[in-house]
C-alpha cells in the first residue's frame, strides 16, 4: 500500500516524501492516517529536542567550564556585574543620571539590552499562545525572559502545547495584550537594537573606551573570558535560532496564510520577526 508522508512544523520547515508500506499496523508515535494519506507533524516528536535545548542551554550556560569564564559556582562578581547592567538598562541612567551609573563597557551594555529586548519582544508578541487552554500561562514566561533569557524562553517552547484558538473577547481586552498585539512592539525592538549600536559605537564618550576598532577588541577580549557576557551572545544566536517556533500557531489564530512571511519570520534574524509582528492582521481585523 502506498502513502504519502508530510513532515511539517514549526522548526523543521516544510517536506514531503513518499514510501511504500507492507500492510499491518503503523507503530511509530506522531503518524496519522487521513484519507489514505499519513500526516506526521513535527510537533509530535520535536518536543524532546527542545527539552534537550533547554537542558543543554542550562548546564553550558551555568554550570559547564567549557565556555569562557567560571561557572555559576566559581564565578566571582557575576551577580554585580549583572546588577550594574539591570541599572543601566536601555542606556537610561547613564544617559541622564552619569552620576548614579555603574561603569560597564559599552559593547557588554550593547549586547546585554539587545538580548533582553529581542527575548522579552519575541515571547511578548505571541502572548496570544497563552490561552485559556494552554498550560503553562504565558504571562509569567514574558517577565522570566526578560531576567533569565532562555531559561524561561525555551522552557515555555518545551511545556507549551500546540494551540490554534483565537484568543476570547476578555483576553484581548487586558493591557498586556494590547501591548503585545500593538506595532509599538516591534518599533520598539527595533529603536532599542539601533540605540544598542549606537552606544557600542559611540557611548560613553567621555570614559576613555577608545574608537570603534578599540571597541571592538575589548569586546571580543571580554567574550572570550567573561561567561556572562558570552551567555549574551549564545541568547541572541538561541532567539534566533528558534524565533519562528511560535509564527505557525500564530498565524492560524489569525487565519492568516503567506508563506513567504512565514519564512521570513523563521529564518531572517531578529528583522524577520518585527517584519512578521508588523504585517501580521490583528484579531480585532480577522474577527470583523
Amino acid at each position: 500500500m502506498a502513502f504519502g508522508l508530510n513532515v511539517t512544523g514549526p522548526l523543521c520547515g516544510r517536506s514531503s516524501c513518499v514510501s511504500q508500506s507492507s500492510r499491518g499496523q503503523l507503530k511509530k508515535v506522531g503518524i496519522r492516517r487521513s484519507s489514505g494519506r499519513v500526516r506526521w507533524t513535527c510537533t509530535d516528536f520535536r518536543k524532546p529536542g527542545l527539552w534537550t535545548a533547554w537542558a543543554s542551554y542550562v548546564y553550558v550556560a551555568f554550570f559547564s567550564q567549557a565556555p569562557p569564564g567560571d561557572n555559576v559556582f566559581n564565578a566571582k562578581g557575576a551577580l554585580v556585574q549583572a546588577m550594574n547592567l539591570s541599572l543601566n538598562f536601555w542606556f537610561i541612567t547613564p544617559s541622564f543620571l552619569p552620576q548614579f551609573a555603574p561603569l560597564v563597557d559599552p559593547g557588554v551594555e550593547a549586547i546585554f539590552n539587545f538580548t533582553v529586548i529581542y527575548g522579552f519582544g519575541l515571547i511578548l508578541g505571541f502572548l496570544s499562545d497563552g490561552g485559556d487552554k494552554q498550560k503553562p500561562k504565558i504571562a509569567p514566561f514574558v517577565v522570566g525572559s526578560a531576567f533569565l533569557t532562555n531559561v524561561f524562553y525555551l522552557l515555555y517552547l518545551s511545556l507549551r502545547k500546540q494551540n490554534t484558538t483565537p484568543p476570547t473577547s476578555e483576553e484581548m481586552g487586558t493591557l498586556l495584550f494590547r501591548a503585545s498585539e500593538s506595532k509599538l512592539l516591534p518599533l520598539l525592538m527595533l529603536g532599542v537594537a539601533g540605540i544598542s549600536l549606537w552606544w557600542f559605537a559611540f557611548g560613553r564618550g567621555g570614559d576613555n573606551f577608545g574608537d570603534v576598532h578599540q571597541r571592538w577588541a575589548t569586546l571580543i577580549q571580554i567574550l572570550s573570558t567573561d561567561r556572562l557576557a558570552w551567555t549574551f551572545l549564545v541568547d541572541s544566536a538561541i532567539f534566533a535560532l528558534f524565533q519562528g517556533a511560535l509564527v505557525p500557531d500564530d498565524m492560524a489564530r489569525r487565519k492568516f496564510s503567506d508563506p513567504r512571511v512565514k519564512n521570513v519570520a523563521t529564518f531572517v534574524p531578529f528583522f524577520g520577526i518585527i517584519f512578521y509582528f508588523l504585517v501580521r492582521p490583528k484579531f480585532d481585523e480577522v474577527q470583523s
